[in-house]
């Protein structure tokens, strides 16, 4: 006798083919439930150790240098936890966003352990992905089958999306745990609505909005489904205390925007706030945003073969828990959230800030486990094989989808050579000046500290709701205050007459074999 998937407790069907009623409003752990969920987390730790090593320089790359930036320059004493400074917006170089939780935690596992600050970053972000994923599988298992818990488990770490940001050095999955956890809570409060647990609750709340105040955008729809969604829903006198939490928790994290706020008015810096060119509703009207949008939803969040055992999952003829519309709540939100920030879908060295996306990615593994199981429910006795099949599927289709956003772009391949030079020929307190498409990532490995200029194609700068290009006397500013002008990839440079300048009044320093650039301004080193 072979083995046989239904032959575990976990995705045994009753004797009519279908769940029984029991184990559709959730079901106990079995020893089998937590071996398999412990063996899926495993595995997602063991196929991402490969790329915690690797130079942070795939998918969105600036912004893991500027993680980096912070956790580096928290490290060295450069930077306190309340003024946290990136390498490439001159001096001061604050840059007061999130709370730099994250990378103040790596810049403590680095001096711990003795791992690159990249590493640890990289790490932590992988574990707090995992922790995500875990929480979100307790979440469901209390609630629904727990094969159907098991199989959003699966997705939630093998999505394409996940197994290219998972281990990325930012915010992102900090938050989405942190919000996760939040939402477990509110599960709990809705089953036993009790004081303690609003205030923790709110607590949770304040934590996540700190380090992204976009949950606000997914975590309040959800939030609302459970408190007033469904029947027996809980008194008013219930549900003041659980709002008064929140709103105390919204207000705590408030401070700290205020404060970044305030450092921001007396030391301007493009990009710190969200009023700064992330709105533009012209967007909304041009095939580029839409396109984009379903890109990264049908590829990266679901997969083509997701879509389609979604598209399954609809024939679905049993009603939905509260905690199921509450993740679809959750999911319309990340959805608002996409049409809010248009202009982060434009963003082509982010691969479309497809990052935005990882809070989807619970509520596709919802959708497609409907798909899996309604098709395992009319297979009969070839049901086991129909799961396995599709986890085949998805398994395997998910890194090569993710394959374009886990790659460096190829002119990237000598970045870590060149940058190498570039401190062997000048001192760490040189100003510099950087032209290239990721100029922060450049900055970061050059470990040089100065101000950065992004080439962009004319064609991104053409759409709606790009940033307006560098004017010529922000650039003469910058050029007058900088000891060292570096082109990493001159070839980038459309106008000749632009380098030419350089060529003629600066002395160009030799690179070796790079086809790199790097000029000096007069005298001696």
């Amino acid at each position: 006798m072979g083995f046989r998937l239904d032959s575990l407790p976990v995705f045994r069907l009753s004797p009519e083919g279908t769940l029984p009623e029991r184990v559709m409003t959730g079901s106990t752990p079995t020893p089998w439930t937590g071996a398999l969920a412990a063996g899926l987390l495993l595995v997602g730790l063991l196929v991402q150790l490969p790329q915690l090593g690797a130079p942070l320089l795939e998918g969105a790359a600036g912004k893991q240098a500027h993680t980096a930036m912070i956790a580096r320059n928290l490290s060295s004493g450069l930077a306190v936890f309340s003024r946290p400074i990136v390498d490439d917006m001159g001096n001061p170089g604050y840059f007061i966003k999130e709370i730099p939780l994250v990378p103040q935690i790596a810049a403590w596992v680095s001096e711990a352990t003795d791992l690159p600050i990249d590493t640890a970053g990289r790490l932590l972000g992988l574990v707090a992905w995992l922790v995500a994923s875990l929480v979100f599988f307790i979440g469901l298992a209390r609630t629904v089958a727990i094969e159907k818990a098991l199989l959003c488990l699966f997705w939630a770490i093998f999505a394409p999306l996940a197994f290219a940001y998972a281990p990325a050095f930012q915010n992102d999955t900090t938050a989405i745990a942190f919000s996760l956890i939040t939402w477990v809570i509110l599960l709990a409060w809705r089953k036993k609505p009790r004081f303690s647990t609003a205030l923790i609750a709110g607590l949770f709340t304040s934590l996540s909005l700190l380090l992204k105040p976009h949950i606000v955008f997914w975590l309040a729809p959800a939030a609302a489904v459970l408190v007033f969604g469904g029947a027996n829903r809980p008194p008013w006198r219930r549900w003041v205390p659980l709002a008064i939490a929140g709103i105390a928790g919204g207000l705590l994290a408030s401070t700290w925007y205020f404060h970044a706020a305030s450092i921001h008015r007396a030391f301007p810096t493009p990009g710190a706030t969200v009023a700064q060119g992330w709105v533009e509703p012209a967007l909304l009207f041009t095939s580029y945003f839409w396109v984009e949008l379903g890109r990264q939803i049908a590829v990266m969040v679901f997969t083509p073969i997701g879509v389609g055992l979604a598209l399954v999952g609809l024939l679905r003829s049993n009603r939905r828990h509260l905690t199921e519309w509450s993740l679809i709540a959750w999911g319309a939100g990340v959805l608002v959230q996409d049409l809010v920030f248009a202009t982060r879908f434009i963003d082509d060295l982010s691969h479309g800030t497809e990052y935005y996306q990882l809070a989807l990615i619970p509520v596709a593994g919802l959708l497609i486990s409907d798909g899996i199981l309604q098709l395992r429910d009319r297979a009969g006795r070839f049901g086991s094989l129909v799961v396995g099949l599709a986890l085949l599927a998805l398994g395997t289709s998910a890194p090569l989808l993710a394959r374009e956003a886990r790659t460096p772009p190829t002119h990237y391949k000598t970045v870590l050579e060149d940058c190498a030079r570039v401190r062997g020929l000048t001192n760490k307190s040189d100003p510099f000046l950087v032209f290239a498409d990721r100029s922060g990532t450049i900055l970061y490995y050059c470990e040089r500290r100065g101000t950065t200029f992004t080439l962009g194609t004319a064609k991104a700068q053409a759409r709606p709701g790009a940033p307006p290009a560098a004017g010529r006397s922000d650039i003469d500013r910058a050029v007058r205050t900088a000891r060292f002008v570096y082109f990493p990839f001159p070839d980038q440079v459309d106008d000749p007459k632009f380098l030419a300048n350089f060529e003629e009044s600066w002395q160009e320093l030799d690179m070796g074999p790079s086809a790199a650039r790097l000029f000096r301004k007069g005298g001696s080193r």
